[in-house]
């Protein structure tokens, strides 16, 4: 994984004469920055180092020395903590908490409202559904179903079409 600093800045337009009537009519303009695309309403600090393709919605806040790696997808609502390090090919639900120094690995799905406490490590290949709270690191390929803090006897992988390596 090749990580390359990109300095990013929240994109503010310039005023105009035009209000919106209603917040749902306001409009919001999307960077795309060398392959990258941030919305503007997401705060990235300088210090991040984002992957090749990475797609990061509205209302995330990605706090310093922060690592992600490519083809990641950050939807709405995600806090990612400082010092931790995103994996290539993740998928981040909207809502995702990630305390400080975590690392989550490769081909990831955290399901929505997922939180992660200081410290851990996600696996490569894991699998989280909606409203799991992992306060210990989890072994590859673990599937973690709604609300449980126990992985579940099915591999993750099974949820995969491709299985990644041989």
């Amino acid at each position: 994984m090749v990580f390359r600093p990109v300095c990013l800045r929240p994109h503010r337009r310039p005023p105009t004469n035009q209000t919106a009537s209603h917040p749902s009519q306001q409009i919001h303009s999307i960077q795309h920055l060398s392959g990258r695309t941030l919305s503007s309403k997401a705060f990235v600090w300088r210090n991040v180092e984002l992957g090749e393709h990475c797609f990061i919605m509205e209302n995330n806040v990605v706090q310093p020395f922060v690592k992600v790696g490519s083809n990641v997808i950050m939807w709405s609502g995600n806090h990612i903590g400082h010092h931790s390090t995103i994996g290539e090919n993740v998928f981040l639900s909207s809502h995702v908490v990630v305390s400080g120094f975590c690392k989550i690995g490769r081909n990831t799905f955290l399901g929505v409202n997922t939180t992660l406490a200081n410290n851990v490590t996600v696996g490569d290949d894991n699998w989280t559904g909606p409203g799991v709270t992992l306060m210990n690191d989890t072994e590859p390929a673990a599937l973690y179903p709604a609300k449980s803090e126990e992985p579940s006897k099915v591999s993750a992988l099974r949820f995969f079409k491709v299985r990644v390596g041989t």
